[in-house]
């Protein structure tokens, strides 16, 4: 990679961000190496950006350039792997008995400032988790750890939900170590974090869980304000990684190797099923519309393959799910058993005789991608028989549409849970639950999260009711230097095989 720091004192001098001036207009002088220094020890490191008027405590942090980096700092009980199935990291094992989750804890596990992990620290961690905007959404349905022994924790849950272990994805710290904004508590993680002379890095963490030999031994961190210099960092090789959600609904074309990112945020369509004036309310009309749209076609052109088609409202990666299959059902079949058999004067509509189907779609101005999903599924409806308008409005009058029940679809999108709850749309305070009739939906989602209902039946059922439609789940990029190699951004950690990246010779 470009931006590699050797282990000669030019190097580390030629390599720093902007010649010594980072383009947060403070002034970086980066070390001279010696022989004893930690940063020449091992001889090559990558760059990364993080913000330093952003915290690098994992429950203290706000911006996403430090957020990103937090996986290879802290471990948690339980990771993911691609296909969302839990992978015990400081956990040993665990059990799942009704509304009680019990976790036994790695204690073989001990965090960088020597401190053997406790059950104390894994409860300490849950309580800020619980408080933190960046992990509660996670635990709604966790509502309390408790140490039962040094070795042990007890989770007890709100509901049963045989998928809970997916939930434990959140940074084990030591208790009492991350009350504070300026805290930086010692991790498990695969690396250290470090500070020399004033230069932040990353040092590799060999007593980690996790621990697998690798080249990548040092990770500078170079400094960056989050208003969009790491592109120019990244465009200009003075960073080697660069993690862009896409949830601006732009795409920054930059001249690097890249790799889709995997996220859990789905992009629906959303439904008016409680309006009375809205059509919606025929639970036929539903289908029908779910029936009639492409999502692949919205995956690959609105948002320009960055993007999974949804078949369901699970992650298509996730390991329960076992089919991509279709509704059995085409839009045209459901119109034409409903009385909508004929077409009007033009040939375009189709009618019963008497009306149309005419629907109104809104979508929040300011995301391309979504507004080309809308116009999208305008043409695809149209080729079924279906008039729909799309609106197009400002953030203010898309949530007083919603509101008031003035639409008949909308677009929106949403992070679920890892373990694929959708208890946000069945809870009639959250946003989420406009239009849907709550109590079939929440039945549903019930009856899938005890187990008493497949997988299969679940998606059958979810079809049949169409309380939404799922368009897609989104994916960001991950920008890299070219030697990497093949790298894997997971929902959990964008550096899932950092052990397995490829460095280049100080030449290259």
């Amino acid at each position: 990679m470009t931006a590699l720091f050797c282990a000669v004192a030019m190097t580390l001098l030629l390599c720093s961000c902007g010649n010594g001036e980072d383009v947060t207009g403070q002034t970086t002088t980066l070390p001279v190496a010696s022989e004893s220094d930690p940063l020449t020890a091992y001889g090559v490191a990558l760059t990364f950006a993080y913000a330093p008027g952003d915290s690098m405590n994992p429950y203290k942090c706000d911006g996403v350039l430090n957020r990103t980096l937090m996986p290879l700092i802290y471990d948690s009980l339980y990771t993911l792997d691609g296909s969302y199935t839990p992978v015990p990291v400081l956990a040993a094992s665990a059990n799942i008995d009704s509304l009680t989750l019990t976790v036994a804890l790695n204690t073989s596990a001990v965090f960088s400032n020597g401190k053997a992990l406790t059950s104390g620290d894994a409860v300490y961690s849950f309580s800020l988790a619980k408080a933190s905007p960046a992990y509660s959404s996670q635990l709604l349905n966790i509502a309390s750890a408790t140490a039962v022994s040094p070795s042990q924790v007890e989770f007890k849950l709100l509901r049963e939900d045989i998928y809970a272990l997916n939930l434990l994805t959140f940074p084990i710290v030591p208790e009492s170590s991350a009350d504070s904004a300026e805290s930086v508590p010692a991790g498990t993680g695969r690396y250290i974090h470090a500070e020399l002379d004033s230069q932040k890095y990353l040092t590799l963490n060999t007593s980690s869980p996790r621990f697998r030999s690798t080249a990548v031994r040092n990770i500078m961190l170079c400094p960056v304000n989050e208003n969009g210099a790491q592109v120019y960092l990244m465009r200009t090789k003075k960073i080697d990684f660069l993690l862009d959600s896409l949830s601006s609904g732009s795409y920054e074309r930059i001249s690097s190797s890249y790799t889709d990112a995997a996220t859990n945020n789905m992009v629906y369509l959303g439904l008016n099923s409680i309006t009375p004036s809205s059509v919606m309310t025929h639970q036929w009309v539903r289908r029908a519309v779910s029936a009639g749209i492409n999502t692949s076609a919205i995956a690959q052109s609105a948002f320009l393959g960055h993007a999974s088609a949804a078949y369901a409202p699970l992650n298509p990666d996730f390991y329960e799910l076992k089919t991509d299959n279709p509704p059995s059902q085409s839009a045209a079949d459901i119109l034409d058993e409903n009385g909508f058999s004929s077409f009007d004067s033009s040939g375009t509509l189709r009618t019963n005789g008497r009306n149309s189907l005419s629907l109104k779609l809104i979508v929040c101005k300011g995301n391309a991608f979504k507004e080309s999903a809308a116009e999208l599924i305008k043409s695809q409806l149209l080729a079924c028989g279906i008039s729909v308008r799309v609106a197009v409005l400002e953030s203010t009058d898309f949530l007083t549409a919603l509101t008031e029940g003035n639409y008949d679809m909308y677009i929106g999108e949403t992070a679920l849970p890892y373990n694929m709850s959708l208890g946000a749309f069945c809870g009639g305070s959250t946003p989420l639950s406009y239009g849907i009739d709550i109590q079939a939906l929440s039945e549903l989602d019930d009856g899938f999260h005890s187990g008493t209902v497949s997988c299969e039946a679940f998606v059958n059922s979810f079809r049949e009711l169409s309380p939404f439609v799922p368009l897609c789940f989104r994916k960001g990029v991950a920008y890299y230097s070219g030697g990497a190699g093949s790298v894997k951004a997971l929902c959990c950690d964008a550096f899932a095989n950092i052990h397995e990246w490829e460095l280049p010779s100080a030449a290259e």
